[in-house]
Order: C-alpha cells, then sequence, then structure tokens
C-alpha cells in the first residue's frame, strides 16, 4: 500500500464507490486529471487489485469497474482505511500535522511527528512555522521546545471550533452522513478529520436528535441539523478521548438535554460531566437562533435586491425570461443568505461541480461573475459561490422545458435548492416519465416508507442499502444518463406490470399530518393579514426624514397592543437599516423590518406619505411608502414561514404597484392569493 500515490489511491476509492460502469472521461474529470493519466495509472493500479482477486474489468463502449464478491471488496476497502500515502502534497501534510496535533494529550516529539508522516524532521518544522499564523487565527498556541516537544495549547472551546472548521472546509456533508456504508475515506486528511468527528457518534447522536424532533419547537433546516449534528458529535469524541471541557458551577437548565445526555450514556456508555451538558445545551439553542434568522428572508432585504437585479441582466443577456420564475428569486435568496454567512465568518465554500458548471454554463457563468461583483462591492464572492448561482439561474432556464411524468421519485441533494433545482430540472428534460415526489433532506429519506416512491435518486451516499437509490451528479454527465436508462429498465423489469398504488397507512398518515400543517399555516397567513392596513400619513415638513418619522408610526401601532416599547423597537430598525439597503430597487418604497422582544405578535403595515421624504438626513434617496415587517423575537415556525413568503413577494412587479397605488382591499386580496398557490404548491412539492 505504501507504493500507491494519492492519485491512485483517490481513484481506486472511486471506483469502489461506483455501483456501475464508468467511463475514463467521467474519472478524469472527476480528479481532475487527463484521460492519458487514467489510462497510465489504470495499469498501476492492476496488478496491485490482483491481490486482492479483484478484476479491474473494461468494457469496450460501457466503461470500467472493479469485479470481485463483496468480501473481496471490503478487504480491499479495509486496506484503504487508514493508510497515509507517500507522496501527500505540502498542504496536505499541514493539515494532517495539525489534526495530529489536536489529537494529543500530551507534547509529540518532532522525530514522532516526521516518522509518522514519513518525511524529515526540518520539514515537519517548516510546517509549524506555516501553521502558526492559521493557530493564532482560533486563539491557540503552539508551544516547541527543545527536550520538550510540541504541543498545541489553548482553551477546548476553541479546539473545537478549529475542528469543526477543518472539517466543513475539507470534508463534503456526504462523507459524515453516509456512514452505514462503512465505505471509509482514503485521503489521510479525511481520516483524521473523521476520527476526530467520530463517525459511530454521529451517527448515533443522529439518531437521538431525531427521536427528539416532536418535542423540539420546530424543524430545523438541513444546514442546520446537520452543523448540529457535527458540532455535538465533535464535543462528545473529544470528551470521550480524555479532552472534557474545564468544570463549571452553571447549572443544566433543559430537560431535553438531560435525556439527550442519558440515552449517550445507554447507547456510547460515556457519562457527561455538567459542563459537557451545558455545552449540548448552548449548541442547541444556538442552532434554533441562527436558523430561525436565517429563514426570516426580511432579515436581509439587501439580498432581494441583489438578485433582483441580477435576474435582470440575466435575462437582457441571455434572452431568457428568468425574471418570471418565481422560484428562482426564492431559491436564490435561501442559498445566498447562509453562504453569505459562510463567507463572511471566513469558512470555505465547496463546489466539486465547478469546473463542469464553467463548461456546460460558460457563458452564463461569464454573465454572472461579471455583474455579481458589481451588485456586492463588499463582499468577495469566490468562483465556488458564483457557480451555485449559476447552476440556479441553469435551472430556472431548463425549468421550462419540464414534462410530466409517470414513475414516481423523490430528490436527495445536499448541495442546495439551486443544485436540487437543476437537478430536478435535468431530469425532467432527459426523463419526462418521472415524476418527481419532491425534494427531502438525507436524514427524510432514509425514513420514508419504501412503498411512497418507486426509487430515490441522491447527489450524494444515503444511509440505505446501495440497491435502494441510484446516484447521481446535479449535472448529470451523459454516463449518468445511461446509468440511469439501465437502472429504470431493471426497475421495470423487477416489477413486471403496473401495480395499484393505493395510499399506504404511512402516507395516509402523512398526507393528513400535511393538512393540519395547511390549517395552521393558514390560522398564522390570517392572524398576520387580518389587521393589515394601510395608513396615510400627513407630512408638511421637506426636511423630515424616515428616520425621526419612525416613532410617530409606531406609536399609530401600539394602540393594536403589539408593540410593548416603542423606543426600543426603533433602535432596532435603525441597526437593522444599517446593515443593509432598505429601498426596494427602482421604486419609492422603503422596506423596514426587525424583529424584537418588546413585539408581541407579528406585524404587517403600509404606511403611504403624503410627500416624498428623504430617508436620512445624509443622503439624497427619496420615498413616499414605507411597508413596515414588525415580529417577535421568538416566533412559530407557521407565523415565520408567512412572514418569509411576503418578504420573497416584494420581487414580484404586481405586488410593488398595488403597494405604490392600491388600497388596503386590494393589497391583501393579491398577498393571499399569492400565500394560497404557495401553500397548494407545497402540499405536492417539498423544497
Amino acid at each position: 500500500m505504501s507504493s500507491l500515490s494519492s492519485r491512485q489511491l483517490r481513484l481506486i476509492d472511486l471506483l469502489l464507490e461506483q455501483q456501475q460502469d464508468v467511463t475514463v472521461a467521467y474519472i478524469a474529470d472527476m480528479l481532475g486529471i487527463s484521460a492519458r493519466t487514467v489510462h497510465r495509472e489504470l495499469n498501476s493500479i492492476e496488478q496491485y487489485l490482483t491481490t486482492f482477486g479483484i478484476e479491474l474489468q473494461k468494457k469496450s463502449g460501457s466503461g470500467i469497474r472493479l469485479a470481485g464478491d463483496d468480501k473481496q471488496l471490503a478487504a480491499l476497502q479495509g486496506q484503504l482505511h487508514n493508510k497515509l500515502p507517500a507522496d501527500m502534497d505540502a498542504a496536505e501534510r499541514k493539515i494532517s500535522v495539525l489534526c495530529i496535533l489536536l489529537q494529543q494529550l500530551e507534547p509529540i516529539k518532532l522525530y514522532s511527528l516526521a516518522h509518522e508522516l514519513h518525511v524529515t524532521m526540518p520539514t515537519v518544522s517548516y510546517d509549524l512555522d506555516d501553521l502558526e499564523s492559521i493557530i493564532s487565527l482560533h486563539q491557540l498556541q503552539l508551544v516547541r521546545r527543545r527536550g520538550y516537544g510540541v504541543e498545541l495549547t489553548g482553551h477546548e472551546l476553541d479546539k473545537r471550533k478549529l475542528i469543526a472548521t477543518l472539517v466543513t472546509s475539507y470534508l463534503d456533508d456526504s462523507q459524515l452522513i453516509s456512514y452505514v456504508h462503512a465505505a471509509e475515506a482514503t485521503q489521510p486528511i479525511a481520516n483524521h478529520l473523521l476520527s476526530m468527528v467520530g463517525r459511530q457518534t454521529f451517527q448515533i447522536i443522529e439518531q437521538i436528535v431525531w427521536s427528539m424532533q416532536e418535542r423540539l419547537d420546530r424543524p430545523l433546516k438541513e444546514t442546520t441539523y446537520t452543523r448540529l449534528l457535527l458540532h455535538m458529535s465533535i464535543a462528545v469524541t473529544r470528551c470521550m478521548s480524555g479532552h472534557p471541557l474545564p468544570a463549571q458551577q452553571k447549572q443544566l437548565q433543559s430537560e431535553l438535554t438531560d435525556e439527550l445526555a442519558q440515552q449517550l450514556v445507554q447507547r456510547l456508555d460515556v457519562q457527561l460531566p455538567p459542563a459537557e451538558k451545558l455545552y449540548l445545551e448552548q449548541l442547541l439553542r444556538q442552532a434554533f437562533e441562527q436558523d430561525q434568522e436565517l429563514n426570516l428572508y426580511a432579515e436581509q432585504p439587501y439580498i432581494n435586491e441583489v438578485v433582483t437585479k441580477l435576474s435582470h441582466y440575466v435575462e437582457q443577456h441571455m434572452q431568457e425570461p428568468v425574471t418570471q420564475d418565481a422560484s428562482l428569486n426564492e431559491g436564490l435568496v435561501r442559498h445566498m443568505l447562509p453562504a453569505l454567512q459562510r463567507i463572511q465568518e471566513g469558512l470555505a465554500i465547496r463546489n466539486p461541480m465547478l469546473s463542469q458548471i464553467k463548461k456546460d454554463y460558460a457563458q452564463l457563468y461569464s454573465i454572472i461573475a461579471a455583474h455579481i461583483q458589481q451588485l456586492m462591492p463588499h463582499i468577495q464572492l469566490p468562483e465556488e459561490e458564483i457557480g451555485y448561482i449559476t447552476m440556479h439561474y441553469g435551472a430556472a432556464i431548463e425549468r421550462l422545458k419540464q414534462l410530466p411524468g409517470q414513475l414516481k421519485a423523490i430528490i436527495v441533494c445536499t448541495s442546495g435548492i439551486g443544485s436540487s433545482k437543476l437537478l430536478a430540472s435535468r431530469l425532467a428534460k432527459e426523463f419526462p416519465q418521472i415524476e418527481q415526489i419532491g425534494h427531502y433532506s438525507w436524514y427524510e429519506a432514509a425514513r420514508l416508507p419504501r412503498s411512497y416512491y418507486d426509487f430515490i435518486i441522491s447527489t450524494v451516499n444515503l444511509p440505505l442499502e446501495p440497491n435502494q437509490y441510484i446516484r447521481l451528479s446535479p449535472l448529470i454527465t451523459s454516463e449518468e444518463i445511461a446509468k440511469l436508462k439501465q437502472y429504470m429498465q431493471s426497475y421495470a423489469l423487477a416489477r413486471q406490470a403496473p401495480l395499484a398504488r393505493n395510499m399506504p397507512p404511512q402516507q395516509a398518515a402523512q398526507a393528513q399530518h400535511w393538512f393540519q400543517e395547511l390549517q395552521l399555516i393558514s390560522r398564522a397567513a390570517l392572524q398576520i393579514m387580518e389587521p393589515f392596513d394601510r395608513y396615510i400619513v400627513e407630512s408638511s415638513d421637506p426636511s423630515r426624514t424616515i428616520h425621526e418619522l419612525l416613532p410617530e408610526l409606531l406609536l399609530r401601532l401600539k394602540e393594536q397592543t403589539a408593540i410593548q416599547n416603542v423606543d426600543a423597537v426603533v433602535q432596532q430598525l435603525l441597526l437593522r437599516e444599517k446593515q443593509g439597503s432598505i429601498v426596494l430597487p427602482d421604486t419609492a418604497i422603503a422596506f423596514i423590518h426587525a424583529r424584537h422582544e418588546a413585539v408581541a405578535k407579528p406585524i404587517v403595515a403600509l404606511f403611504r406619505l403624503s410627500r416624498k421624504i428623504r430617508l436620512r438626513s445624509d443622503e439624497d434617496t427619496q420615498v413616499q411608502h414605507i411597508l413596515l415587517m414588525l415580529a417577535p423575537k421568538r416566533l412559530d415556525k407557521y407565523s415565520l414561514e408567512i412572514l418569509s413568503e411576503l418578504s420573497a413577494m416584494l420581487l414580484l412587479p404586481e405586488l410593488i404597484q398595488l403597494l405604490q397605488h392600491a388600497e388596503a382591499a386590494q393589497i391583501k386580496s393579491f398577498i393571499s392569493n399569492q400565500l394560497e398557490q404557495h401553500f397548494k404548491h407545497k402540499l405536492n412539492w417539498r423544497d
């Protein structure tokens, strides 16, 4: 094994991962090498594979695959696990050094580091020099003394945050969630990181948290859910490996966290000290707070403005009516909020499909790359994020060609709404006979009753048996089209003939659950929209600004007993305004919004001024209409969804016209119709 290069290891890993034949072109694209290099590497590994009784089958016109029984393939997989390639590049080696230091309980000798990495001591010393800046950024210290060794010191919380940063930077979510396949990573960095996360621990925590879903305030978004599991798993794994948090005097307040700890005792035989339980409680609370912020589109109206302008620009240059696609705007806003948060936090954006996106959507990518930075001059967007934005627009363009289908499939895609919708549109184009039931997260798909669908199409490995789903990339290569055709043919043969599909009990229960949710959402919509009104505000003083007018506007609403502290809410509104533009593009409408504990219930109100006034005293922007949206700090998921949809509607030209010219009844009627369409759509399709 030591004679194999890291590239050869990745090649074997790729072949092990595939369930069907793959072409040389596909391998070259996935590994980022030439077809000639692939042929050369295949010849190099062929003899090695024979030692396991595995044959490298090459079929003309079909592709390449590993041929062997389950025991032989498992033996090969076991050999790949935790093996360090001899030719790690410098970047991989430095991260491996950092991982080793994070796992140590005491100082490690420089010689031991060099021996473990198969390099010289001076090489490790140079690597440590380069790592000092990264380490200091995380409030940690690198101690190096002759006769003492090397040690990473600092607070345990900072070490855990560094591990989480490394995991999100170097691993895909699929490497965390595909645990039941027992397919271990071959890259040394991945092995180090997965060992610090604790794959088995991650699996058990996921099962425990899922079992508590009904008692949580609301379901978490998929990205938030996965990040919560990651941080919890790191915490438990660190505690089990001798890296506990220091003791604290504060008492645990959450019964839910206490139950989580008790189940961990039963499942992992680990006793968590009080400090660790408090940390898990903090992780749970932070997850719900962050998730609630991200779910409310109104928290970042600046993104709405960027998306609107970008869509007009793309439509003009591509000659495609993308501005008419409401799901495009909704999906982009939903994607960009957490993506921008990651960028601002300095976290890497991973996009393994970037090269193929640039190839398949070259013109579209160039158009977006040229304009997006002008719209967002204060944020440097990486190519990977521009690639994801391109996928949203590519999906919108291809949605025009969608057709209905007959076979029922569900879609699982962890790369975001843009990726999943692109996959959905490509499937509709190539396979009109597939009826796409909806988009599900990986953990939902793993628990769906088998009778609910004909098959699953996923972009990642799932915690299911391999024959229960087919894995494709969001862009669907020509090889994958052939692969899916073969899969569907096999499925049709196995099924023999169409069967009457009576709704199973599980599906009936789910339908009832959706109906109950629709009732709750409708009730929330009525509570928010029933008090909606349009207020005429006389403004004879041209020097007044919106900032000066806000207290007067809020006092009118205080009569509804919705605002308990006007001054506090005004300050929150001004604070939110500083974080982004509040004027809707190409209008005289200011969209002002905030969430505060002094707000008792959600409020949506429109103020129409008798004359235009300035936004602030230090700028010339003028507005004549003020759309105010207020909500409590803690909000139920149904009201939250209503406010999210209302905010997304501000991208619709029809609503903009109504806000500027119509009466309150007309505005309420339009919004009600839009909400009705949204919820009908939601019953049949899940994003």
